[in-house]
Formats: structure tokens, C-alpha cells, sequence
């Protein structure tokens, strides 16, 4: 049953400075899906607000008043006044979870308060995105109205109005992991020209030769592999007539004929299409004709990969998850396609994807049905999430630190598993940092939580 459009507040109550940056993060975030929400380090609402009116937004106009519990919160004077307020305000409206608990750190259960101990609450820890989809669904269940002035505009003009850009850039190098992994080449590329033992249309069939190759025109073809390593994989109709080569390096510099390039680049994605074909991995075709390796359930031990990240230590993700929905479970699965590129040096761009399954290894069709479940599922995932996934792919991919295709008899392309690094000369301050700023500069040493980096939504 849906609330009535006069309660629909979502207040944030936290223990203030230790809290803070959990309890804007939240606000921000609900503001961002439509929900009027406030507290008091993240006031959308504008105007100053004090003790007697956050009292009267609790009494008449608050939906779900969410406490954000921890070992602070739960001994504090200020929250738990409020959340007294909550109490009495639920008993007095008849008004059925109205106090809704968000665990964020490790605080016993004996130890929660009394007030909200028989609650069940959300857990936040270790991940605050896992958490808050939870929460989503909880208030869509429970009818919670949404306010059109509540928008991603609004968080945006709010972030303006509170936050420097130019105040946070700070003067010291800053390095970034990037999604372009280098590839290794052969030297030379070799045009073929073909012959026809028997009259008839020149029409050799390229994508059943034994190496990658293009067609060129309808008497030749390109391919890293030389005459001697196609043998008579040409069949009894067709031989290769006379080659001619050319060098990568006239290629990369321009020198080459203008098609060249373009050669070039379908090749490196035939090559790595057959890659996957030859290793037996499982492909999506995408809308755009790309290759998209993914991830079917009990692939890989426990849907995990185990790989070392960015700062060199050991770590997993999940490649493969599910949702369960009224209609059954909805299995997500994570892939990867490669866009090669030559300039500023050859490489391949390596873009993430979600993919989706009924179950867990046969993909969806509908690019509309796929399409909404992402949008759904992939809304609280990180950049971190996205990125350790991909280098878990490339380390399971890879032998010896590379995937090493072969595209000729002892030719071959080697794909780096680490991606390239990029160093800006400047650095920044996250906006949490700035807004943090002077808040709890005698607090040395609070241990802040928030999204696990090994978490994943399952």
C-alpha cells in the first residue's frame, strides 16, 4: 500500500562528524533516485534546520525514517533522541516500519539499541552499493512516494553550490589505470594473390582458411601468415598465385597503402575472435557485430576469479550472479569485447559488458529486456567493480603474463594481461574530502566504512 504524498521525507539520522560521510553518500544517492530526502550534512531542502522542525518533519511529513546504526550512533545523544522522536511518532500514526536500521560497521547486536535491537535492519557493511539496492527495493515495496523536484539536476546543483572544483585540484602527480592494454605485432603482413584451377567466379570463402585473413579484392587477401603456412588449406579450386609484404612499421607510419590500416585492424579482431573460438569460450554476438566474451555459471570455481589488483595484492571478484525475482532467478554474467586500435601505439581497448540469463548460461535474446536488467542490476556498481573485473579476465586469459594468439605457423600477437598507465601531473580531492574538510580534524584515527572492493553484488 502507498504511503500518502504529505509523508514523503526519507530522513538520514547519523552520528555527526563520525558518520557523516556514509549519511550524505545515502542522501545524495536517494535524492538522485527521486526521493525527497535530507540530512543534515546533505540539506537539499534548503534553509537552515533546527532540533523543533526536524522534530515536526519526523511527526508529519517523514515516510521512513532510516537511522544509520554503529558503534557511535547507538551511544550518541542526537540520534538517539531522534530516533526516540521515530518511536513515538510510529506508535502514535500506527505507521508499519516506519524506522528503517542501515548497519554500517561492526557493531554486536547485543549492543545495538534497544529501540531498533527486534528491527531488521540493512546491512551497509562492507558494501554500501549492495546495501542501498536493498534499500530501493524495500521503499518501492512499501509504496514510498517520490518527489519530481528530488532529481539528478537537483544532486548536481547541490554539488555546485557546496563543493570547489578548483579548490580540490591539488599539485602532485596522480595515476590511472586505463582500459588499453598493449599488444605486441609481427613484423610484416602478406598480400596473396590467389588463382583458380577451373573457370568459373573468383569468390575464396576468407573466414575458412586456418589463420586470419581479409580480403583485399577478389583475387587477393591479407593475412600475418605466409603462403608456406596456409599449405593446401586453400582447396583443390583455388592456389596462391604470387606475395607480396609489408611492414607494420610502413603500416604504423602511414606509408602503406591507405588500405592497409584498415586491413590491420580487422585483422587483430579476427585474431582475437578466433582466439576465443579456439579456446572454447563462450560468445555473445552484440548489436554492433563485436565479439563479447562472457562468463557462464560454474565456468570458472565458485563464479570467482582470483587475481592480484592494482596495489599488487592478491583479491577476487564475481564474474557470475543472480537476483532472485517473482519470476525466478535472473543471473547476471560479465564480458568483455576488444576494439582494436593503432594509434598512438596498437592496442586493444578492451569495453566491459553485462549480459543476462534465465539460466545462468544461456543469454537472453532481446536486446530491450537486456538492456533494462543492466540498467537495473549495474546502477550501483563502481568504476572499481568494472575495472577489477576486467583485469580478472585479462589474468584469466592470459599465460605466462599475456595472451599470446596465433596467426601463423610461429606468428603471433601477444595481448599484455596489465593495461597501460597514464600519469596526470595534477591530483584532486574526492568531493568527500573537501566537504570532510575541518569536520573532524580532532578525529584521527575513526575508521571510516564503505564499499568493500572484494563485495559484489550477487
Amino acid at each position: 500500500m502507498s504511503l500518502p504524498k504529505s509523508r514523503d521525507l526519507l530522513i538520514v539520522s547519523h552520528a555527526n562528524p563520525e558518520d557523516n560521510l556514509v549519511a550524505r553518500w545515502l542522501t545524495l544517492r536517494l535524492a538522485n533516485e527521486g526521493y525527497r530526502a535530507w540530512c543534515d550534512v546533505a540539506n537539499l531542502l534548503g534553509g537552515e534546520i533546527f532540533w523543533d522542525e526536524i522534530q515536526r518533519l519526523i511527526k508529519e511529513e517523514t515516510a521512513k525514517f532510516l537511522f544509520v546504526s554503529s558503534r557511535t550512533s547507538n551511544l550518541k545523544e542526537g540520534p538517539l533522541q531522534e530516533l526516540d522522536c521515530a518511536k513515538g511518532t510510529a506508535k502514535a500514526r500506527g505507521l508499519k516500519d516506519f524506522i528503517i536500521p542501515l548497519k554500517i560497521d561492526d557493531l554486536p547486536h547485543n549492543d545495538v539499541h534497544i529501540i531498533i535491537r527486534r528491527i531488521n535492519s540493512i546491512p551497509f557493511a562492507p558494501s554500501w552499493p549492495r546495501g542501498f539496492a536493498q534499500l530501493l527495493d524495500k521503499l518501492e515495496e512499501d509504496g514510498v512516494p517520490k518527489n519530481p523536484n528530488f532529481n539528478p539536476a537537483a544532486v548536481s546543483m547541490w554539488w555546485r553550490n557546496e563543493v570547489s572544483a578548483t579548490r580540490g585540484i591539488i599539485q602532485q602527480p596522480d595515476d590511472h589505470v586505463s582500459n588499453w592494454f598493449p599488444i605486441t605485432l609481427p613484423e610484416l603482413l602478406y598480400r596473396h594473390s590467389i588463382g583458380r584451377r577451373t573457370t568459373g567466379k573468383m569468390d575464396l570463402p576468407t573466414a575458412t582458411l586456418p589463420w586470419p585473413a581479409v580480403s583485399d579484392s577478389d583475387i587477393s587477401f591479407v593475412s600475418f601468415a605466409t603462403a608456406k603456412d596456409f599449405g593446401d588449406s586453400l582447396g583443390e579450386v583455388y592456389f596462391i598465385d604470387s606475395t607480396t609484404k609489408c611492414k607494420l612499421a610502413d603500416i604504423l607510419a602511414g606509408t602503406a597503402h591507405k588500405e592497409y590500416p584498415k586491413h590491420l585492424s580487422q585483422l587483430m579482431r579476427l585474431a582475437w575472435e578466433n582466439h576465443l573460438f579456439r579456446r572454447s569460450l563462450p560468445i555473445y554476438g552484440m548489436a554492433n557485430h563485436n565479439a563479447c566474451m562472457y562468463f557462464k555459471s560454474d565456468m570458472v570455481p565458485n563464479d570467482k576469479l582470483f587475481f592480484d589488483g592494482v596495489e599488487g595484492k592478491s583479491t577476487w571478484r564475481a564474474v557470475v550472479g543472480y537476483k532472485t525475482m517473482i519470476s525466478g532467478k535472473r543471473y547476471w554474467h560479465f564480458g568483455v569485447t576488444a576494439k582494436p586500435v593503432l594509434r598512438p601505439e596498437p592496442h586493444f581497448v578492451m569495453k566491459t559488458h553485462v549480459l543476462f540469463s534465465s539460466d545462468g548460461k544461456t543469454i537472453w535474446s532481446s536486446p530491450e529486456r537486456l538492456a533494462k536488467a543492466r540498467r537495473n542490476q549495474c546502477k550501483n556498481w563502481w568504476n572499481d567493480e568494472w575495472r577489477d573485473r576486467l583485469l580478472g579476465t585479462m589474468a584469466f586469459l592470459a599465460v605466462d603474463g599475456a595472451i599470446k594468439i596465433d596467426v601463423g605457423v610461429g606468428r603471433f600477437i601477444e595481448i599484455a594481461q596489465t593495461s597501460e598507465m597514464f600519469q596526470s601531473s595534477v591530483s584532486y580531492l574526492s568531493p568527500g574530502e573537501l566537504l570532510n574538510a575541518g569536520e573532524d580534524e580532532d578525529d584521527e584515527g575513526e575508521e571510516e566504512y564503505g564499499d568493500d572492493p572484494m563485495e559484489d553484488d550477487e
